[in-house]
């Protein structure tokens, strides 16, 4: 055979060497002096075994020299041995051994001990086709001989030729996989068979280990082993051994394993044979721990939680296969389930789980009332600051209260919970009106209601988180109309200019754009003024104008603003006087002696003493009758404005009456000017029962 691959190489060379080996006229782009491209690889001379392929490219030449290769070569200053190195290229093919290795340095196949021929693709029918015999007892015994001792035969009496016995030991599964086997599937059975065997086999399974050894399987896993018939009553012997769903490695790690099995065929010998194929199959690998913590924290036994802010809870198990189940408990309520090794879970606790435990547990093997449980986070939970209610006595569940002017004690309740218990503090719009703190209630009384406590009451809740909460109420208060400053009564003007009388009411309910009307006196009557070319006459909210476009001699004398809501009425006189008008006695003196300026001074002094202490005594008789004086003269004036709104008789008991009841209001209203605006606790006091 390796003779006839050298002829066929021999004339293949000659067959090209004789044809025409330059060519005249160089094609394409290819110059004189330069190789064409490479013509096709020829066939390969052997389907199998080894052989070789062949292609050859032509040297370009002048049309005088195409005929001689040796002039064509030298023409191009070459040598043939340049020629001969680059003309033809060659390459090893089909170097198929079926049963075997090829060796490249000879171009032949070494068969295996049991194969022989070109391509190792004939088994050898007798022993003499071995290239190993040992014999391990005398005739009619049997030997293990060629192919790695896996091959049996037999010799027979007065024969020098062992025949081989088939025994075909393979290794395959139950249900021919098409891929590598996994326990967390499915179960695998493995089946190692011996057949036509007289002597009972001894079997044993193996696992390949990573670094390429083997291993003898424990029986602790389920292994039968069956007999069976073949022909001529011959035995048939199979080993089985079962891996059950979920079985895992003997260190619980994960880990692919090849399975091959082996037998004892032969009694009294210690050889072996082994399959040669394995089965690949990975285990499962059972959860051996698990593990709880805080987010970005460090494992806790317990944990201050607030009510209502969310903390971040993780769980962790070790690697496992199949993939666990995580479920996570408070207390014994189960939150949530999840499948994998880590799960989050963004816990925002409640007042009523407070002092149970947050913890995870984790099973994938094992049934789920064997799952393994993580450490175990006690909560202790703080109830945020909240404003539960703020409420006045009698007003429960309101958030807008109107009550009448001079109410008395009336009460503001907060009630605010929390845990641990918070500071509280009640606010009258900017102003802080009390503040104590560690407490759940707090509540202020005002011991008298007066027009300007009418606003907005706030409750502010603080915890020591810093957790601020607040409620809000608004009050409103029926007050009848006065000014909100000490009106100015005498107003100059010059004679030809404008001139405007202004005038801001405090009055609840608002008095409409027709409770602010404004009255000139002409001839012992008034008479209403209404907007014209002359005069203008303005409203906005609680303020009105009276704007003289033109004064003149007519303008000048007393005028009126009457002011009314629900509640009363309220008068205010102004007068209008010419600047510098020498029939007016404004009553001023200068005196320019020292000795006097003292004197005034000293009496100034005592003269103040003296009205402050009267003064105080008729304010505290004037409050013990203000209730009666105000209701009667408030009536009389009522049934006095039905007669007549210009009925003199009214206007003097107007005065009258509006004399007594400011003369009995609290002295903030005898004169606005005297007392700071802001000064609104003189009838404030604190409930000392909290």
């Amino acid at each position: 055979m390796r003779m006839t691959n050298i002829i066929l190489f021999v004339v293949f060379i000659v067959i090209n060497f004789t044809s025409t080996n330059v060519e005249a006229g160089c094609p394409g782009d290819v110059g004189i002096c330069n190789w064409t491209p490479w013509k096709s690889w020829s066939n390969c001379i052997m389907t199998c075994g080894g052989g070789t392929k062949s292609r050859y490219s032509l040297y370009c030449c002048k049309s005088s020299l195409a005929n001689d290769i040796n002039a064509c070569i030298r023409d191009c200053n070459h040598t043939m041995d340049y020629y001969y190195k680059y003309r033809y290229e060659t390459q090893l093919c089909n170097t198929i051994c079926y049963n075997g290795d090829y060796q490249y340095w000879n171009n032949i196949c070494n068969c295996s001990d049991a194969f022989y021929g070109t391509c190792c693709g004939q088994e050898c029918p007798h022993i003499e086709h071995c290239k190993r015999r040992r014999c391990s007892s005398p005739w009619d015994t049997k030997c293990l001989e060629c192919n790695y001792d896996q091959i049996l035969f037999k010799k027979t009496q007065n024969d020098t030729k062992c025949e081989q016995i088939p025994q075909n030991l393979t290794l395959h599964l139950e249900n021919s996989p098409s891929k590598d086997q996994d326990l967390t599937n499915n179960a695998v059975t493995l089946k190692c068979t011996t057949g036509c065997i007289s002597s009972t086999p001894s079997f044993i399974w193996y696992y390949l280990q990573s670094d390429g050894s083997e291993s003898k399987w424990s029986d602790s896993e389920p292994t039968t082993h069956t007999i069976g018939q073949c022909k001529e009553f011959k035995k048939v012997f199979t080993s089985t051994l079962v891996l059950r769903k979920f079985t895992i490695f003997n260190d619980n790690t994960d880990n692919t394993v090849g399975f091959q099995c082996g037998a004892t065929i032969i009694n009294g010998t210690s050889d072996e044979v082994k399959i040669q194929s394995s089965v690949n199959i990975r285990f499962a690998v059972r959860v051996a721990r698990v593990s709880l913590k805080i987010e970005n924290s460090s494992r806790v036994s317990s944990l201050n939680v607030t009510d209502g802010i969310s903390e971040v809870f993780k769980c962790t198990t070790s690697d496992s296969r199949p993939l666990p189940t995580i479920v996570w408990y408070i207390g014994r309520t189960e939150k949530k389930r999840v499948v994998g090794t880590e799960s989050t879970h963004a816990f925002i606790p409640s007042i009523s789980e407070s002092g149970k435990e947050v913890y995870c547990k984790a099973f994938n093997i094992q049934p789920e009332n064997e799952a393994l449980s993580s450490n175990k986070v006690s909560l202790y939970v703080r109830e945020r600051a909240s404003v539960n209610s703020l409420y006045f006595e009698e007003h429960d569940g309101e958030a807008n209260v109107t009550i009448d002017e001079n109410y008395e004690n009336l009460q503001l309740t907060c009630n605010i919970s929390g845990n641990p218990a918070s500071s509280v503090e009640i606010k009258f719009g900017v102003k802080r009106l009390i503040e104590k703190a560690n407490i759940n209630q707090l509540s202020f009384v005002r011991q008298r209601v007066a027009c300007f406590h009418k606003g907005e009451y706030t409750c502010v809740g603080k915890d020591e988180l810093g957790n601020v909460t607040n409620k809000t109420l608004n009050l409103s208060v029926n007050c009848l109309p006065r000014p909100d400053w000490q009106a100015i009564s005498n107003t100059t003007c010059s004679i030809g200019e404008p001139v405007t009388l202004t005038f801001t009411a405090i009055a609840y309910p608002t008095p409409s754009s027709d409770g602010f009307k404004w009255y000139k006196k002409i001839s012992n009557e008034w008479i209403p003024l209404q907007s014209n070319k002359d005069v203008q006459v303005s409203v906005i909210g609680l303020e009105t104008n009276l704007t003289i476009v033109n004064v003149t001699q007519a303008n000048l004398g007393q005028y009126r603003l009457t002011v009314e809501n629900s509640v009363g009425i309220y008068n205010q006189y102004y007068f209008l006087i010419e600047k510098d008008d020498p029939s007016v006695d404004v009553g001023i003196e200068t005196i320019e002696s020292s000795d006097f300026k003292t004197a005034t001074i000293i009496l100034g002094i005592i003269t103040v003493i003296c009205i402050g202490t009267s003064a105080g005594i008729i304010i505290w008789f004037k409050r013990k009758t203000k209730g009666t004086d105000r209701k009667s003269c408030t009536k009389s004036l009522h049934q006095s404005q039905i007669e007549s709104f210009n009925n003199e008789s009214y206007e003097t008991e107007m005065q009258e009456c509006t004399g007594r009841v400011y003369e009995n209001l609290p002295q903030q209203y005898a004169d606005l000017n005297a007392l700071p605006r802001d000064d609104m606790t003189n009838y404030d006091v604190i409930d000392n029962r909290l």
